[in-house]
């Protein structure tokens, strides 16, 4: 398989300091504090309250959404250019606002920013996943991320509550500091996306298991959130333990190497855990707060989705990888209404179905998580097998030597250990047939005599079988 497309495209990748990355996450406190803010009962200039109906707020921020779905599809090429005319039109609308207009036309230009806020949330997915480097997107998700995530828990605090007529002034440094960012984003760094005559085969087990993952990501964004919001200090508890989750994460990819996608398990279990309190605080209201900050862990599963992209994109090159994101963040939003609407009279019912939902996510990951490593262990290199412990010299799975293998790997063949890899980066059958110039029924020999050898029963138990073996 010619991987030249994708070497192109890694070495386009952007690398950015975090004091770049800090004017580009303002967009998320921008997005959250605006969000807060929102609504009928919001006051400027002694105006009270401005005009601002929220089922036409609902209806701008859908067609921000849409808008930004079909940009993405369609022009994925021009989203550097779009992010940029849009930040320049919220910033005239965050100066208009600080102007003594009347009631009518501040809600007009809040409505506007409404729609450019709403419309760029998924060109901050297209930044990480089509231009920011590996090192890059991990330092803006868990650290730039952590900062921006403990200053919407003082915005979100109920305790010295923030009036939105300073806060407008906030906005206004922070659209500016975004503006900054997109001015010096380059476009020519753009990478090139596979095409159906390519030589690049689409991993389907691996992108299916994976959007499966980040829709349920997306549910635990939304639903977490919303789940605390009549506890005191709920909401700002889940941010807080969020940005300390991510510093951990951090910490633990930079001094131990565990990359941030092996911490997602143990963030989903204690989400898991938190939910789980959660329920129990309808007979122990003391669990209120400890539910709050398990939450807030198991909120970093969603906060790390365009990481996820990044791996697909760097795997298999796709436009459409931004755009499922954001089309599975709307739905998910549907989702939690369509729950809260079903179970508004029975708040135990409500917190059980967000237990299952994401007991169901946790168990995706776990399948899903031993082809994801083996994807990033191909891209480092696996250490050579004559030279186990040896951390030096990193080759790719396919090219070691099966007959250096520890016992059982070195029962496989050389055109098995082949087969085994293409199984775990999330092949088909179908495409390792194509891959390999063999036919379907020649693959699913090659993979039962895997299995047996192995004493495996699964792709799934094949690729962490194969993870641990390099860990040896």
């Amino acid at each position: 398989m010619n991987k030249q497309i994708l070497l192109e495209n890694e070495n386009r990748r952007l690398d950015y300091p975090l004091g770049r990355l800090m004017c580009f996450v303002m967009f998320n406190l921008w997005q959250m504090g605006f969000i807060y803010y929102m609504g009928p009962a919001l006051t400027i200039h002694d105006k009270t309250p401005l005009p601002i109906d929220m089922d036409s707020t609902t209806a701008i921020i859908a067609a921000g959404y849409v808008v930004c779905i079909l940009w993405i599809i369609f022009l994925p090429k021009k989203f550097v250019l779009a992010a940029r005319v849009s930040t320049i039109v919220a910033l005239l609308t965050a100066v208009g606002v600080l102007l003594p207009l009347s009631a009518e036309m501040l809600a007009l230009l809040l409505y506007v920013q409404c729609f450019c806020c709403c419309f760029m949330i998924g060109f901050e997915s297209s930044t990480i996943v089509y231009l920011f480097s590996e090192k890059t997107a991990i330092l803006y998700l868990l650290v730039a991320y952590a900062i921006s995530f403990m200053m919407i828990a003082f915005l979100q605090n109920d305790i010295a509550t923030l009036p939105f007529g300073i806060f407008r002034w906030a906005i206004l440094v922070m659209i500016a500091l975004l503006l900054y960012f997109y001015l010096k984003l380059p476009t020519n760094a753009f990478p090139t996306f596979a095409k159906r005559n390519s030589e690049l085969v689409f991993p389907k087990k691996l992108f299916v298991g994976t959007f499966v993952f980040i829709f349920f990501a997306c549910l635990m964004g939304v639903i977490a959130p919303a789940a605390v919001a009549e506890t005191k200090h709920g909401v700002s508890f889940i941010y807080l333990f969020a940005a300390i989750t991510a510093f951990i994460m951090y910490f633990l990819h930079k001094k131990a190497a565990i990359h941030p996608l092996r911490s997602v398990t143990v963030a989903v279990g204690l989400g898991i855990i938190g939910f789980v309190l959660l329920y129990a605080v309808n007979y122990v209201p003391a669990l209120a707060l400890p539910a709050c900050m398990l939450l807030g862990a198991g909120l970093m599963s969603c906060a790390l989705i365009p990481l996820f992209g990044l791996e697909l994109m760097r795997t298999y090159p796709s436009k459409l990888i931004p755009a499922i994101i954001m089309a599975f963040a709307v739905v998910a939003v549907l989702i939690q209404s369509a729950l809260v609407e079903a179970f508004r009279d029975s708040m135990q019912l409500l917190t059980i179905s967000y237990l299952v939902l994401i007991i169901v996510m946790a168990v995706v990951y776990m399948l899903l998580e031993p082809l994801l490593l083996h994807s990033l262990r191909e891209k480092y290199g696996y250490k050579r097998a004559s030279q186990i412990g040896d951390m030096e010299e990193k080759v790719p799975f396919s090219e070691l030597d099966p007959a250096t293998f520890p016992a059982p790997f070195n029962q496989l063949t050389a055109r098995e250990v082949e087969v085994t890899d293409l199984i775990c980066h999330g092949y088909s059958n179908r495409d390792i047939s194509k891959m390999l110039f063999i036919s379907e029924h020649t693959v699913k020999d090659h993979t039962k005599n895997i299995y047996r050898k192995l004493g495996v029963h699964s792709r799934f138990e094949l690729a962490a079988m194969i993870n641990r073996m390099n860990s040896q």
